[in-house]
Parts: structure tokens; sequence; C-alpha cells
């Protein structure tokens, strides 16, 4: 998992390992905690980021990361790239 931005905006890049489920595709975590738990917005960046059904649980996020799920199992090598912003 690559992150270029911040904690509040940016893109995050996963290249799929090889034994790969539908499930939790990566966790996030902050640098520096939020006082509160912060919404956060993404949207996939490519498009076989689109194929995944990817999400985020809010009931799952914390002040100091969140996670981004997907329906369908990524596809060992491939590359998958979300925008996201955050805010507080």
């Amino acid at each position: 998992v690559t992150i270029t931005g911040n904690d509040t905006s940016g893109t995050i890049t996963i290249v799929a390992g090889a034994s790969t489920t539908a499930d939790e595709l990566a966790k996030i975590t902050f640098d520096k905690p939020f006082a509160n738990k912060p919404r956060v917005v993404f949207s996939p960046a490519n498009r076989d980021s689109t194929k995944l059904g990817a999400y985020y649980d809010a009931g799952a996020a914390t002040s100091t990361s969140f996670s981004i799920f997907t329906d369908q199992a990524p596809q060992a090598g491939k590359t998958y790239q979300f925008t996201y912003f955050i805010v507080e």
C-alpha cells in the first residue's frame, strides 16, 4: 500500500498479492489522530478499482484509521487506486 498525500486528501495505490480474498483490502492509519472520528469520502481512481465493489465501513473507522473493504476479490498483480478526502 502506497499513499501519496496526507491525512486530508490523496491517492491510495494497492498492488494485490497472490492470495487475495474479498473483505479488508487495506487499513489506512492517519499520521496524526483526529480529535473525533472523521468522515471519509473515497472513489476508485482507475478502471480495475471500480470492479471491486470497494467501500469503507463507517462503523469500523476510528479517529486513528479506516479500512477499505471489497465485495470482490482483487486479482493478483493488479494495481488498484483510490482517491480520498477526509474531514472531521
